[in-house]
Protein backbone atom coordinates (compact mmCIF):
# COMPACT_ATOMS: atom_id res chain seq x y z
CA UNK A 1 0.00 0.00 0.00
CA UNK A 2 2.67 2.55 0.95
CA UNK A 3 4.70 1.82 -2.18
CA UNK A 4 1.59 2.26 -4.35
CA UNK A 5 0.88 5.60 -2.68
CA UNK A 6 4.47 6.73 -3.19
CA UNK A 7 4.31 5.74 -6.85
CA UNK A 8 1.00 7.57 -7.31
CA UNK A 9 2.33 10.68 -5.52
CA UNK A 10 5.36 10.73 -7.81
CA UNK A 11 7.06 13.24 -5.52
CA UNK A 12 4.20 15.75 -5.81
CA UNK A 13 2.69 14.89 -2.39
CA UNK A 14 3.85 13.71 1.01
CA UNK A 15 2.96 10.09 1.81
CA UNK A 16 2.33 9.28 5.46
CA UNK A 17 2.15 5.82 6.96
CA UNK A 18 -1.30 5.68 8.53
CA UNK A 19 -1.61 3.81 11.82
CA UNK A 20 -4.72 3.39 13.95
CA UNK A 21 -5.36 2.13 17.45
CA UNK A 22 -4.46 -1.46 18.22
CA UNK A 23 -7.93 -2.37 19.46
CA UNK A 24 -6.44 -3.54 22.76
CA UNK A 25 -7.09 -1.74 26.02
CA UNK A 26 -4.58 -0.91 28.71
CA UNK A 27 -5.42 -1.46 32.38
CA UNK A 28 -7.77 -0.88 34.11
CA UNK A 29 -10.05 -1.46 31.10
CA UNK A 30 -8.05 -4.25 29.46
CA UNK A 31 -5.07 -6.51 29.91
CA UNK A 32 -2.67 -5.24 27.23
CA UNK A 33 0.63 -3.89 28.51
CA UNK A 34 2.29 -0.69 27.37
CA UNK A 35 5.27 -2.72 26.12
CA UNK A 36 2.99 -4.92 23.98
CA UNK A 37 1.36 -1.90 22.36
CA UNK A 38 4.69 -0.15 21.88
CA UNK A 39 6.12 -3.26 20.18
CA UNK A 40 3.08 -3.50 17.90
CA UNK A 41 3.46 0.13 16.81
CA UNK A 42 7.22 -0.28 16.35
CA UNK A 43 6.71 -3.31 14.10
CA UNK A 44 4.16 -1.50 11.96
CA UNK A 45 6.31 1.65 11.77
CA UNK A 46 9.33 -0.42 10.69
CA UNK A 47 7.40 -1.88 7.76
CA UNK A 48 6.03 1.52 6.72
CA UNK A 49 9.42 3.24 7.05
CA UNK A 50 11.06 0.47 5.02
CA UNK A 51 8.43 1.01 2.32
CA UNK A 52 9.55 4.65 2.10
CA UNK A 53 6.83 6.71 3.79
CA UNK A 54 7.83 10.28 4.61
CA UNK A 55 6.16 10.41 8.02
CA UNK A 56 3.44 8.86 10.15
CA UNK A 57 -0.17 9.69 10.96
CA UNK A 58 -1.40 7.91 14.07
CA UNK A 59 -5.14 8.49 14.10
CA UNK A 60 -8.48 7.65 15.68
CA UNK A 61 -6.92 7.25 19.12
CA UNK A 62 -9.12 7.47 22.21
CA UNK A 63 -6.52 6.78 24.92
CA UNK A 64 -3.61 9.13 25.61
CA UNK A 65 -1.55 6.23 27.01
CA UNK A 66 -1.92 4.35 23.73
CA UNK A 67 -0.88 7.53 21.89
CA UNK A 68 2.33 7.59 23.94
CA UNK A 69 2.92 3.91 23.13
CA UNK A 70 2.45 4.68 19.44
CA UNK A 71 4.95 7.55 19.45
CA UNK A 72 7.41 5.52 21.54
CA UNK A 73 7.15 2.59 19.13
CA UNK A 74 7.64 4.79 16.08
CA UNK A 75 10.60 6.60 17.67
CA UNK A 76 12.27 3.25 18.37
CA UNK A 77 12.57 2.66 14.61
CA UNK A 78 12.31 6.06 12.91
CA UNK A 79 12.94 9.79 13.24
CA UNK A 80 10.37 10.68 10.59
CA UNK A 81 7.66 13.26 11.40
CA UNK A 82 4.64 12.08 13.43
CA UNK A 83 1.13 13.53 13.50
CA UNK A 84 -1.17 12.25 16.27
CA UNK A 85 -4.94 12.50 16.04
CA UNK A 86 -7.70 11.61 18.51
CA UNK A 87 -11.34 10.65 17.94
CA UNK A 88 -13.56 12.89 20.05
CA UNK A 89 -17.13 12.19 21.10
CA UNK A 90 -17.99 15.53 22.69
CA UNK A 91 -17.55 19.02 21.24
CA UNK A 92 -18.42 21.01 24.33
CA UNK A 93 -16.14 22.63 26.86
CA UNK A 94 -14.78 19.19 27.81
CA UNK A 95 -13.86 18.02 24.29
CA UNK A 96 -13.41 14.35 25.30
CA UNK A 97 -12.61 11.01 23.69
CA UNK A 98 -14.72 7.96 24.53
CA UNK A 99 -12.14 7.13 27.21
CA UNK A 100 -12.80 10.51 28.78
CA UNK A 101 -9.51 12.13 27.77
CA UNK A 102 -9.52 15.82 26.92
CA UNK A 103 -7.51 17.73 24.34
CA UNK A 104 -5.55 19.16 27.28
CA UNK A 105 -4.67 15.70 28.55
CA UNK A 106 -3.57 14.70 25.04
CA UNK A 107 -1.29 17.73 24.74
CA UNK A 108 0.16 17.18 28.22
CA UNK A 109 0.76 13.44 27.64
CA UNK A 110 2.55 14.05 24.35
CA UNK A 111 4.47 17.18 25.39
CA UNK A 112 7.70 15.31 26.08
CA UNK A 113 7.57 13.38 22.79
CA UNK A 114 8.85 14.79 19.54
CA UNK A 115 5.73 15.02 17.39
CA UNK A 116 5.05 17.44 14.57
CA UNK A 117 1.28 17.84 14.87
CA UNK A 118 -1.74 16.97 17.00
CA UNK A 119 -5.48 17.10 16.54
CA UNK A 120 -8.73 15.27 15.96
CA UNK A 121 -10.33 13.02 13.39
CA UNK A 122 -13.42 10.90 12.88
CA UNK A 123 -15.14 10.27 16.19
CA UNK A 124 -18.77 11.23 16.57
CA UNK A 125 -18.44 14.88 15.61
CA UNK A 126 -19.77 16.63 12.54
CA UNK A 127 -17.20 18.65 10.56
CA UNK A 128 -18.49 21.95 11.96
CA UNK A 129 -18.13 20.59 15.52
CA UNK A 130 -14.45 19.90 14.87
CA UNK A 131 -13.89 23.68 14.95
CA UNK A 132 -14.38 23.47 18.72
CA UNK A 133 -11.73 20.72 18.90
CA UNK A 134 -9.42 22.91 16.81
CA UNK A 135 -9.95 25.89 19.10
CA UNK A 136 -9.26 23.73 22.15
CA UNK A 137 -5.95 22.49 20.75
CA UNK A 138 -5.05 25.98 19.51
CA UNK A 139 -5.28 27.31 23.07
CA UNK A 140 -3.06 24.51 24.41
CA UNK A 141 -0.20 24.04 21.96
CA UNK A 142 1.89 25.72 19.30
CA UNK A 143 2.08 22.47 17.32
CA UNK A 144 0.34 22.37 13.94
CA UNK A 145 -3.25 21.19 14.38
CA UNK A 146 -4.53 18.28 12.28
CA UNK A 147 -8.30 18.06 11.72
CA UNK A 148 -9.80 15.25 9.63
CA UNK A 149 -13.51 14.76 10.41
CA UNK A 150 -15.95 12.31 8.92
CA UNK A 151 -18.05 13.70 6.10
CA UNK A 152 -21.03 13.92 8.41
CA UNK A 153 -22.50 11.14 10.44
CA UNK A 154 -22.71 8.01 8.29
CA UNK A 155 -26.01 6.18 7.98
CA UNK A 156 -26.96 2.98 6.18
CA UNK A 157 -29.83 2.61 3.72
CA UNK A 158 -30.21 -1.01 2.68
CA UNK A 159 -26.64 -2.24 2.39
CA UNK A 160 -25.16 1.10 1.33
CA UNK A 161 -23.36 3.54 3.60
CA UNK A 162 -24.26 7.20 3.00
CA UNK A 163 -22.75 10.39 4.35
CA UNK A 164 -25.09 13.00 5.75
CA UNK A 165 -23.21 16.00 4.31
CA UNK A 166 -22.60 16.89 0.67
CA UNK A 167 -18.98 17.43 -0.35
CA UNK A 168 -19.48 21.19 -0.83
CA UNK A 169 -21.00 21.56 2.65
CA UNK A 170 -18.21 19.43 4.11
CA UNK A 171 -15.62 21.81 2.69
CA UNK A 172 -17.51 24.84 4.01
CA UNK A 173 -17.82 23.31 7.49
CA UNK A 174 -14.15 22.31 7.48
CA UNK A 175 -13.23 25.96 6.86
CA UNK A 176 -14.47 26.63 10.40
CA UNK A 177 -11.53 24.56 11.65
CA UNK A 178 -9.11 26.41 9.38
CA UNK A 179 -10.39 29.71 10.81
CA UNK A 180 -9.79 28.32 14.33
CA UNK A 181 -6.17 27.50 13.47
CA UNK A 182 -6.04 24.07 11.82
CA UNK A 183 -2.91 23.64 9.68
CA UNK A 184 -3.67 20.22 8.19
CA UNK A 185 -7.23 19.35 7.14
CA UNK A 186 -8.82 16.58 5.16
Amino acid sequence: GAQLALHAAAGAAVVLGDMGPTGHMLPPFGDASESELTEAFAAQAQVLASAGVQGFLVESLVDVQEACCAVDGIRQVSNLPILVSFAFTAADSTCRTMMGHTAGQAVKALASWEIQGIGGNCGQLAPVEMAFVTASFNQLTSLPIVIRPNIGRPHIHGNVNHNSIAARNFAEELMESVQQGASVVG
